[in-house]
């Protein structure tokens, strides 16, 4: 299990420290969804809330990786989110951009979880904050 731990810790690292090439990540799909199951409250933030590729890739590269922990405890998950595909290295993820400031970027071996920790209005609610 500790190995297990530390692969996946070196791999994230690994990716977040690569990530600042953006020549070697690609967008290469995205979509809106929503899910007012979790909270019908963010109806109006949540139809207004709208990425490009080019912020999905800033968001990517400037984000921190964080802990399953740190998300539930310090990031909203909100009903309206982005999915799709990117490839990093010639290795495909699929990703989840939730506009409550957090991303997981996962594949059938690996799940790494980043943070946006920086000021910005790409979000609808920054880290840190509860409903």
């Amino acid at each position: 299990m500790k190995i297990k731990y530390i692969f996946y810790l070196y791999l994230a690292t690994c990716f977040y420290a690569c990530s600042n090439d953006d020549k070697h990540i690609e967008i290469l799909s995205m979509k809106k969804e929503y899910n007012f199951q979790i909270d019908s409250s963010f109806c109006n933030e949540c139809s207004n809330w709208q990425l490009t590729k080019d912020e999905v890739l800033e968001i990517i590269l400037n984000s921190e990786v964080i802990s399953t922990h740190e998300i539930d405890y310090i990031f909203n998950t909100l009903p309206c989110q982005y999915t799709g595909e990117i490839e990093f290295k010639k290795v495909k993820y699929q990703y989840t951009l939730n506009s409550g400031s957090y991303c997981i970027l996962f594949n059938k071996d690996t799940s790494i979880y980043f943070g946006y920790f920086k000021k910005s209005k790409m979000f609808i609610t920054p880290p840190g904050l509860q409903n």
